[in-house]
């Protein structure tokens, strides 16, 4: 038997989770449990281990509810099933889920986008949001946020206004004019 632990349905209706070597059924020919068992009726009881005090050697039947590895798990899924959730309901795995979030944020983003601000009646806009909350404490932060949103920070780090670089040493990319003359030529307000 692969797994250390079991959820266990006793015949009072009480669920507990214990190790699975209190099985006295063969462990290897049992097998993970897939669907809810069906706690009525009189098939599929097993008999465990159960000592007390006054009864070392006592035995009780009981029902296997899901078998695991981790003892914290399965008090988890005890819990979900005390509150009527079916803990054998396959879940989407995580990729899955992510790749749903993500389709949902893309036609999220797609929304957004035609909120767009456009800069100084130019061809360039950027997300009217975001242009909305730029820093005008002074004209050289709004300035490097805007220029932010307009180029990406990879591009900025790589490039200059005209092209050269300093110091004689190798030439950079230029930024677009049209896009430099949208940042300069904006109203400061």
């Amino acid at each position: 038997m692969p797994f250390q632990f079991a959820i266990y349905y006793l015949y009072d209706k009480s669920l507990k989770v214990e190790s699975t070597s209190i099985l006295l059924a063969n462990k290897d020919q049992l097998s993970q449990v897939t669907s809810k068992p069906d706690l009525d009726g009189d098939d599929n009881w097993l008999e465990i281990k159960w000592p007390t005090r006054k009864e070392p050697e006592k035995t009780v039947p009981a029902k296997v509810m899901l078998f695991g590895d981790s003892f914290k798990d399965l008090v988890v899924k005890k819990n979900l099933l005390i509150l009527g959730k079916d803990i054998w309901k396959k879940d989407e795995s995580r990729g899955v889920r992510v790749k749903k979030k993500m389709l949902d944020t893309n036609n999220k983003v797609e929304a957004k986008k035609t909120r767009l601000h456009s800069l100084a009646g130019s061809g360039v806009s950027v997300p009217k949001r975001a242009f909305q909350r730029l820093n005008r404490s002074r004209i050289t932060i709004f300035a490097q946020e805007l220029a932010v949103l307009v180029f990406t920070k990879e591009l900025l780090a790589e490039s200059t206004l005209t092209g050269k670089s300093g110091r004689g040493g190798p030439p950079k990319k230029q930024l677009d004019v049209e896009k430099v003359q949208a940042i300069t030529g904006l109203q400061f307000s």
